[in-house]
C-alpha cells in the first residue's frame, strides 16, 4: 500500500471517528445536566485522546488534502473546556462542547468527506 492511500485510508477513519464524537458530545449532555462527575471526567479523558489522535490524522495527511483542515481552530475551544471543568463548570462545558467543538467538529467531517471524494 502506498503513503498517498494510507493516508487516504486514514482521512476515512478520521471522517468517520469525527462522526462518533458529535454523537458523544450529543449523548454527554444529560450527564452534564445532572452533573454525574465520573462519567463527564471519563468522557473528557477519551475526548481528549481522540482530539489528540484526529488531530494529528489530519494534520500528517494535509500533504494529500485538497482543502486542509485546520486544527489549530480547536486550541482556543480547549482551554477553555479544560478551564470549565477544572471549575466544575459543567453549563460552561456543555455550551462550549456544543457551540463551538461540535460545529467546528462538523466543519471538519465535511472537509474530511471532500478530501477524500477528490481524485488524487
Amino acid at each position: 500500500m502506498s503513503n498517498t492511500e494510507l493516508m487516504k485510508e486514514t482521512l476515512e477513519e478520521a471522517f468517520h471517528y469525527t462522526g462518533r464524537v458529535i454523537a458523544a458530545i450529543d449523548d454527554i449532555n444529560s450527564d452534564l445536566q445532572t452533573e454525574n462527575q465520573e462519567k463527564v471526567m471519563k468522557f473528557m479523558v477519551d475526548l481528549a485522546d481522540g482530539l489528540k489522535w484526529l488531530t494529528d490524522a489530519l494534520t500528517l495527511t494535509g500533504s494529500i488534502q485538497r482543502n486542509p483542515v485546520n486544527t489549530a481552530e480547536l486550541d482556543g475551544s480547549l482551554n477553555e473546556a479544560v478551564s470549565a471543568v477544572g471549575n466544575k463548570d459543567y453549563v460552561l462545558l456543555g455550551d462550549i462542547l456544543n457551540y463551538e467543538v461540535k460545529p467546528l467538529l462538523e466543519s471538519w467531517r465535511e472537509q474530511t468527506f471532500a478530501n477524500i471524494n477528490l481524485e488524487q
